[in-house]
């Protein structure tokens, strides 16, 4: 059973990224035409926990959905229950008529498949951000709600609409965790207050989107501070418990794989400033002088090269380049859209920079990278 596209949740080769990137195109879209986006996010309170297991049944059906696998499920869900257990005491089976099983295989199709409705109506109610006759003015992956609006009345009456869409639904929303910001050249121009059952939705500097910080500004701005505080969090835990003298390839090896992460999460599906770029740097480069001893950048750049390890602007390229590589080959982006003009521009531009191709592995194009590197370092050594 097919569901809306701009639901990303729980879908083959789409995830957090896709979501993320497409919110931002839209927004730079809509800026680009000197338009200044009000942007809006919905959180809910235990959405999984509290689904309606009638009204899946009841959407199964009207899906035409075979009666017999209707009747299976009706069976399972009818037949779940949980137990508490203290001190070596076990309370009595209390029945679950509510909620879709954590872990379960069906459980992510079977959520989805309940919210869908929320996008379909939203999308014909003809409010917020269109694109020709693309719908924009939501996107959702799994829970997490974003609306996006030109105008601040289309906002509140999209935020209308989906306080009643979810109360149908028997989901509630969190209204203190609800936010609003504005993006575009009009950012900072102070708006009415908006409302969701009666109660004041908060103007914010920043919002928090599938891990990442939104922030208020005339672009698409991300705030990557939380990240990089993880990053250092968990290098000091490393760097706490194995110390500096421990074998360089195993230090090294371990932090590039628990620390840096945290550094490139959802860099990939934006467009980093150099300002962000020398931040982020500042950040992956105090990891070498920790363990080497130096706070000279030309000694740190020569103790990545001979260990192996791209510099921080070439591991953005790495990543940046796979996930636009993955989109142009999924047909998610392409030349002749007005929408997805920005990423084919960056994606050519990586591609006669390291001279890669689009069916190079992701070996091959860190090869490339990494052969790139060399040459320039050299060039100044």
């Amino acid at each position: 059973m097919k569901t809306s596209e701009r639901q990303f949740g729980f879908k083959k080769n789409v995830g957090c990224y896709n979501s993320i990137h497409t919110v931002r195109k839209v927004i730079k879209y809509f800026n680009n035409r000197n338009s200044t986006i009000n942007v809006g996010s919905i959180d809910l309170s235990k959405a999984f926990d509290k689904t309606n297991i009638y009204g899946i049944l009841c959407l199964l059906q009207e899906k035409n959905v075979n009666t017999d696998i209707i009747n299976i499920l009706q069976n399972w869900f009818l037949k779940n229950s949980t137990t508490i257990k203290w001190h070596n005491v076990r309370s009595r089976d209390v029945p679950l008529m509510s909620g879709v099983k954590q872990g379960g295989i069906l459980s992510p199709l079977l959520f989805t498949l309940y919210v869908n409705v929320i996008l379909e109506k939203l999308e014909k109610s003809g409010l917020g951000c269109f694109i020709g006759h693309r719908c924009c003015n939501s996107y959702m992956y799994a829970d997490d709600l974003i609306l996006l609006s030109i105008t601040v009345t289309d906002l509140q009456h999209l935020l209308d609409m989906c306080h009643s869409l979810f109360s149908d639904l028997d989901l509630p929303i969190n209204i203190s965790k609800c936010h609003c910001l504005r993006i575009g050249p009009r950012y900072n121009l102070e708006c009415r207050k908006l409302i969701i059952n009666g109660e004041n939705i908060c103007w914010v500097d920043d919002i928090s989107f599938l891990g990442v910080t939104i922030s208020k500004d005339k672009v698409f701005k991300c705030t990557w501070e939380a990240a990089k505080k993880k990053f250092y969090c968990n290098i000091n835990v490393i760097l706490g418990r194995m110390g500096t003298s421990a074998r360089l390839n195993v230090l090294l090896k371990l932090i590039d794989s628990q620390s840096v992460p945290h550094l490139l999460y959802g860099i990939s599906a934006t467009t980093l400033s150099s300002k962000d770029i020398k931040s982020f740097s500042y950040a992956y480069n105090s990891v070498f002088a920790k363990i080497f001893h130096t706070y000279d950048n030309a000694i740190i750049l020569n103790c990545q090269y001979f260990t192996g390890s791209l510099p921080f602007n070439y591991l953005y390229d790495y990543h940046r380049y796979n996930f636009l590589n993955k989109l142009f080959n999924t047909n998610s982006i392409k030349a002749k859209s007005e929408i997805g003009v920005f990423d084919m521009a960056d994606f050519h531009a990586l591609q006669l920079k390291y001279q890669l191709g689009i069916d190079d592995s992701k070996n091959k194009v860190k090869n490339k990278i990494w052969i790139y590197f060399e040459s320039v370092f050299l060039q100044n050594t």
